[in-house]
């Protein structure tokens, strides 16, 4: 292995903090040595080195050795292949999520637009900064209290007068995320091979 490939393997390992993973597993239980293993595999399933670096970057637990496994990342990608039908359609929903390689055969019950849709939402949600995704959801929940508790005394002039604020701006910001939802799903659907069925 190279240099660099070594340190940038390293660089991306998880932190060793005594967390559970889903599989019950401790951190202190990981092999640092299976890391390379995971990132054979993920080289193959991208089919080049800067696709799979991208990949860990997005999305470091596709070389988790407490979330994945080569065998896992493998299988994925042949779910994946086969429901989407293309290897260009195929690779574009790994580019957007490289987290659909921990989904296993399970893919297989999806539909193309529904893998794809979720693909191309979470590309755009994980360019979100955190700090900000964290700010809007303190700030949309501050705000949902703050109408429950405003709501409680009707009678209080003032409340209400703020409620009656709250309340619309809250439900324009519910249908903003739908409708941004709706949009990213109809860009995702409408790809070139969708409109070539029509």
């Amino acid at each position: 292995m190279r240099a660099a490939e070594s340190s940038f393997l390293r660089s991306a390992a998880p932190a060793e903090n005594g967390r559970r993973s889903r599989s019950g597993r401790t951190a202190e239980a990981l092999d640092p040595a299976a890391i390379p293993t995971l990132w054979v595999a993920l080289k193959r399933c991208y089919g080049s080195d800067e696709l799979a670096v991208s990949a860990v970057q997005q999305n470091p637990n596709v070389i988790n050795p407490l979330c994945a496994s080569p065998d896992l990342l493998l299988r994925s990608r042949a779910a994946l292949a086969d429901v989407m039908g293309s290897e260009e359609e195929t690779l574009a929903v790994l580019c957007n999520n490289p987290a659909v390689l921990q989904c296993g055969e399970g893919l297989r019950l999806l539909t193309p637009d529904s893998i794809a849709s979720t693909a191309a939402f979470r590309q755009v949600a994980d360019r979100i900064p955190r700090s900000v995704t964290t700010a809007v959801l303190a700030l949309v929940l501050g705000a949902g209290l703050l109408q429950i508790a405003l709501r409680a005394n009707p009678d209080d002039a003032a409340a209400s007068a703020i409620s009656a604020i709250i309340g619309p701006v809250l439900g324009a910001a519910g249908a903003a995320l739908f409708a941004t939802s709706a949009a990213i799903a109809a860009g995702a659907n409408s790809s070139p091979s969708s409109s070539e069925d029509g």
